[in-house]
């Protein structure tokens, strides 16, 4: 469960006094978190920080009085600056070791708008306190803009969620975020071949390392996606779909620097394995199954995608390790981190997952079972997508009746059976194909 911290307070309110302070105690959240009954809470604190400068001067002039004869004249100035910062540091508590397993800080300062908040009067019209309300606005800004940073880390960094390249349009890319996510117009992100992830000997994440390709701006942001220009001096030929974006602040992105193609070595590269000319870069000749990865502009391979087809026994795979995942009973896009795939395929099934999973949440369940069964056929250790093209055909079937009914079920069951062929312990297709198959006979 995930609660906001009035529904927290609402929740616990008699069994413990919450205090604003007390937010950021490791020993405190535990006790909130046991109450609650959650497994992780996030605590943290915002510091705001306005430097202000009020700096007194004289300015002399020499003016003409009524009969023309000049006078000597001293004005008396006060010139009131404010360089203001915000600084948001976050920290994840698990509940049931008191541990810290992640912890990150975002800092905003007005660097970014530009110029420093100034104002300069007569000193007989100074009154001290005048700019509090730009200061104020300013603050809530940078509060924003640092919140939405730390935000997007902890997205990656513990969660494991990640924006990703899944398109090009013309010129222009889309990526798989927009006001949903928090984005507008105007924002900046890297464009990433992969992120490595640097850990501590024990275990815990200290950060992340991109390979960086490219940059890209926001133009037109939707619901859940943004159409974003490349970013120069960076060139869009570099940029392959799956990559990831991380957001950066635009001041910083013009000064880095961008390969003119892609990097050989990364996911996405043609050449990576094996050139166009189908020999390897070892000079030895590409297997007669080689396919090259698909690139932007090409149209990749179409794999076998019949869902009547029956599924062979599948086994044996190398499962890669994901902290926090479980592979029996993950039912969220995080499961494919698991998969023993290349990180660019897993990028792609993820973006595809998360889109047909976004068609299944508003109903739309034909079209989400579409993308599902079509998803867990072009990849055999897809089982997370063969488990929700059944649970879409569950929800078809709820609407039919008779016969109608019976056949969506069995066609669920189909795909269960899929999903257990590839891992037998996957306790939701196990769980899901009990109670249907009952419902069959």
């Amino acid at each position: 469960a995930v609660y906001e911290r009035q529904n927290l307070i609402d929740k616990i309110g008699p069994e413990i006094n919450l205090q604003y302070s007390g937010l950021v105690d490791e020993r405190l959240a535990v006790e909130i978190g046991n109450i609650a009954g959650v497994n992780y809470m996030l605590i943290g604190a915002v510091s705001p920080i306005d430097n202000e400068n009020v700096d007194r001067w004289e300015l002399e002039s020499t003016e003409k009085d009524s009969k023309g004869r000049k006078r000597r004249v001293i004005h008396r100035k006060v010139t009131e600056k404010h360089s203001v910062s915000v600084t948001i540091s976050a920290r994840v508590v698990e509940v049931g070791t008191s541990r810290v397993v992640w912890s990150g800080a975002e800092t905003s300062d007005n660097s970014v708008k530009g110029k420093y908040i100034s104002k300069t009067v007569d000193a007989r019209n100074y009154r001290y306190g005048s700019l509090e309300n730009e200061v104020a606005a300013l603050m809530a800004d940078l509060a924003d803009e640092a919140a939405y940073f730390l935000a997007s880390r902890l997205k990656r960094e513990f969660v494991g969620e990640y924006i990703h390249v899944v398109e090009q349009s013309g010129g222009d890319f889309i990526i798989d975020a927009g006001y949903a996510q928090g984005l507008n117009p105007g924002m900046v992100f890297l464009i990433c071949a992969e992120e490595k992830t640097v850990r501590g000997m024990d275990g815990r994440v200290l950060g992340s390392s991109p390979v960086i390709v490219a940059a890209l701006k926001t133009k037109i942001v939707n619901d859940l996606f943004s159409v974003c220009s490349v970013a120069p001096p960076s060139v869009g030929k570099a940029i392959r779909r799956g990559d990831i974006a991380l957001p950066i602040r635009f001041k910083n992105s013009s000064k880095l620097k961008y390969p003119k193609e892609r990097p050989a070595g990364l996911p996405g590269d043609r050449k990576t394995e094996y050139g166009d000319d189908g020999v390897s870069v070892r000079g030895t000749a590409a297997p007669a199954d080689y396919t090259p990865a698909p690139v932007f502009n090409e149209t990749p391979p179409s794999p076998p995608s019949s869902p009547s087809a029956e599924p062979p026994v599948r086994g044996g795979y190398a499962w890669k390790d994901a902290p926090g995942v479980n592979r029996d009973t993950e039912t969220g896009y995080r499961l494919i981190d698991v998969y023993p795939l290349d990180s660019g395929t897993r990028n792609t099934i993820s973006v595809i997952q998360r889109g047909a999973y976004d068609l299944y949440t508003k109903k739309n369940y034909k079209d989400a079972f579409e993308k599902f069964s079509k998803l867990a056929s072009d990849y055999e250790c897809n089982y997370l997508s063969a488990y929700w093209a059944g649970m879409s055909a569950i929800k078809i079937g709820d609407a039919k009746k008779g016969d109608a009914k019976k056949q969506s079920y069995k066609e669920a069951l189909r795909w269960f059976d899929r999903a257990l062929a590839v891992n037998p312990h996957y306790k939701p297709a196990l769980d899901a194909s009990d109670i249907y198959r009952e419902y069959v006979k």
